[in-house]
C-alpha cells in the first residue's frame, strides 16, 4: 500500500512539474509542527501554472519556477513560524513577458489544533505569503500571493506520512512599463479555492523528503528537503 501511494503521488508531481509547468512554495505536512526551540532548514523546488485576470477581466495563464530556501522555528510544540528566500521566474502565456530569474521571499505560520492520541489523524491550520519581483526587457512584474489552509495528516504509518486539505489562495499583482497589454498593469487570480495533497517521507531522524501537489486554484508540484537541528 505504501509503495502504491508513493508511486501515485510521485507521478502526479511529475505531471504537474513537467512540460510548461512550474513549482510553488509548498504547504507541507500540515500537522508536522516543530517542537519548541527546534530549527529546520532546507531547499524547495516548485513549479506553478496559474490563471490571472487583468483589470479588463481578460484571462491569462502564467508559469513560474521557484527555488527557495525555507527556514522554520518552533515557537511552541504546536506552533511553527517559517520564512522563505530565493529566486523565481515568471511567464505570462500569450504575451512577450517571459522573465529571467528574480527575487522571491515570504513567510507564514502553522499550528496544530487537534491531535488526539488514539485517533489516526492530526489537524492543522496555517497561512503563508510569497512576494516575487522579476524583470523582462524593461518591464517589471510584482506578484503577491497568500494562502490560508485547513489540513490533516495520517500519523499511523511508520515511515510515510500522507496528508491533504483545502486551501484558500489569492494573487494580486501588477506589470510596470509593459505596453503590449496595458490591462495587465493590475491583475489578480480569478480562482481562490483549491486542494493540496502529498507525502512526507522521513529519511532519517532529522531529515525529511516532501512531495506535494496542488489543484484548482493553481496546478503545482513541489519537491522539498528539510533538516531539523
Amino acid at each position: 500500500m505504501k509503495k502504491t501511494l508513493f508511486s501515485v503521488l510521485f507521478l502526479t508531481i511529475l505531471f504537474f512539474a513537467g512540460g510548461d509547468r512550474a513549482v510553488a512554495g509548498s504547504i507541507g505536512d500540515p500537522g508536522a509542527t516543530l517542537e519548541k526551540g527546534t530549527w529546520a532548514l532546507g531547499p524547495e523546488i516548485s513549479g506553478v501554472s496559474r490563471e490571472i485576470s487583468d483589470r479588463d477581466n481578460v484571462r491569462y495563464d502564467t508559469e513560474s519556477w521557484r527555488l527557495l530556501l525555507k527556514g522554520s522555528y518552533g515557537i511552541r510544540d504546536w506552533l511553527e513560524v517559517f520564512g522563505r528566500l530565493g529566486g523565481a521566474t515568471f511567464k505570462i502565456r500569450g504575451t512577450p513577458f517571459d522573465s529571467s530569474l528574480g527575487i522571491a521571499a515570504g513567510g507564514g505560520l502553522k499550528g496544530t489544533f487537534l491531535d488526539p492520541p488514539a485517533h489516526p489523524l492530526r489537524y492543522s491550520l496555517g497561512g503563508q505569503f510569497l512576494y516575487i519581483q522579476t524583470d523582462n526587457q524593461g518591464a517589471t512584474a510584482k506578484w503577491f500571493e497568500y494562502d490560508i489552509w485547513l489540513g490533516a495528516s495520517y500519523k499511523d504509518l511508520k515511515n510515510l506520512i500522507p496528508y491533504g486539505g483545502v486551501v484558500y489562495s489569492r494573487v494580486d499583482g501588477k506589470l510596470e512599463n509593459f505596453n503590449p497589454q496595458p490591462g495587465l498593469d493590475k491583475f489578480k487570480s480569478p480562482t481562490a479555492a483549491g486542494i493540496f495533497f502529498g507525502i512526507d517521507w522521513p529519511l532519517s531522524k532529522k531529515t525529511n523528503l516532501g512531495i506535494e501537489a496542488r489543484l484548482f486554484s493553481e496546478n503545482s508540484g513541489t519537491l522539498s528537503l528539510m533538516y531539523r537541528f
